[in-house]
């Protein structure tokens, strides 16, 4: 919710990086991160319509089989956790150079 709010306002990858800043700390304390973001008190943060539109995504990603972030799909394959540009660029050569 933190991040497509902050998208709204330009913001995501602040959120983002915020985030995953905060990962090895449980729980992560929102209203601290919507603090940092300068977004304590936009309309979006309790806004039902973000709320159905981050739920229709949820739902249509787990209808994939896609669970977890970060996550990526490429060429129909599903990748799950963080892909280095290394790993990226493997796959894309396996993919399209042919030997």
């Amino acid at each position: 919710m933190i991040a497509e709010c902050a998208a709204q306002h330009g913001r995501f990858w602040e959120a983002h990086d915020l985030l995953y800043e905060s990962v090895p700390v449980d729980p992560i304390d929102f209203s601290q991160i919507y603090d940092k973001l300068g977004l304590r008190n936009v309309a979006c943060k309790d806004s039902l319509k973000l709320v159905s539109r981050i739920s229709l995504s949820m739902n249509n990603l787990r209808s994939l089989g896609i669970t977890s972030t970060p996550t990526m799909l490429i060429n129909d394959r599903v990748y799950y956790g963080p892909l280095t540009f290394d790993a990226i660029e493997r796959f894309m050569n396996d993919l399209f150079i042919k030997p």
